[in-house]
């Protein structure tokens, strides 16, 4: 029983081989990691600049949005010629659509490409407001009139939200905090359905704040508002 034996010439190739798996494994896991590291770091730090695009990436002209006053909740009013959502106490009180999303939908709809637009969040000039609450992001929802739920990706809700006391936060599943150095008055919203992501901008500061990946719907998506259902509050398209 002789043992099996191999030349020096014979073992070149198979080593070859050895090396060639051992350099693939090593650059598939390298791939996996570099996929994988955006969306961690993101929701940790908001700071991976692999997928958050910087200021000097904004695209040089807005989207001219408008609001669709036919998917306005009944307790709220759409001003200034479908640029302006305000919350009214008074109309909120006697509204019949109590189970319904307080919030309203742009008539601009957008399938691919990339899309920025600003809002105003807060009046500065009208100082601190009591009870302060509001979201602005993107939905996969076309209905006019939506019940309420979680605003979550997986019900088709990407947001900022923010609520006074509890401060800025976004909801992928449990409530994740974003960190906000200062106030600011206009937010910046930044949709690349490239590559499917959602980035939320202190326009006043020029800073980034938060970023969604994975923003991707079988329809398209929307913009929505909402200034809250806290106080006489407003949202202005900019």
């Amino acid at each position: 029983m002789g043992d099996e034996s191999f030349s020096f010439a014979e073992m070149q190739p198979l080593k070859q081989e050895i090396e060639d798996e051992e350099t693939r494994s090593q650059e598939k896991c390298e791939t996996e990691t570099v996929m994988k590291k955006p969306e961690t770091a993101d929701k940790e730090t908001n700071t991976d600049t692999a997928v958050i695009p910087g200021w000097d990436k904004m695209p040089l002209s807005k989207e001219r949005l408008t609001l669709d006053k036919t998917t306005c909740h009944k307790g709220l009013t759409v001003k200034k010629k479908g640029k302006e959502v305000s919350f009214d106490k008074g109309v909120f009180k006697h509204s019949i659509s109590s189970e319904s999303m307080v919030d309203v939908l742009c008539k601009e709809m957008f399938k691919s490409g990339c899309h920025y637009w600003e809002v105003i969040v807060l009046d500065v000039k009208k100082g601190p407001v009591p009870k302060l609450s509001w979201y602005v992001g993107v939905t996969s929802h076309e209905e006019k009139e939506r019940k309420k739920e979680s605003l979550t990706p997986e019900n088709g809700y990407w947001v900022l939200q923010y609520e006074r006391g509890k401060g800025f936060y976004v909801n992928t599943g449990l409530p994740t905090p974003v960190l906000v150095r200062d106030s600011f008055s206009t937010l910046g919203v930044y949709l690349d359905m490239y590559k499917k992501t959602l980035s939320f901008y202190d326009v006043d500061s020029k800073s980034h704040l938060y970023t969604f990946t994975e923003v991707k719907s079988e329809n398209v998506l929307t913009p929505l508002f909402s200034p809250g259902d806290r106080c006489d509050h407003s949202l202005t398209l900019k």
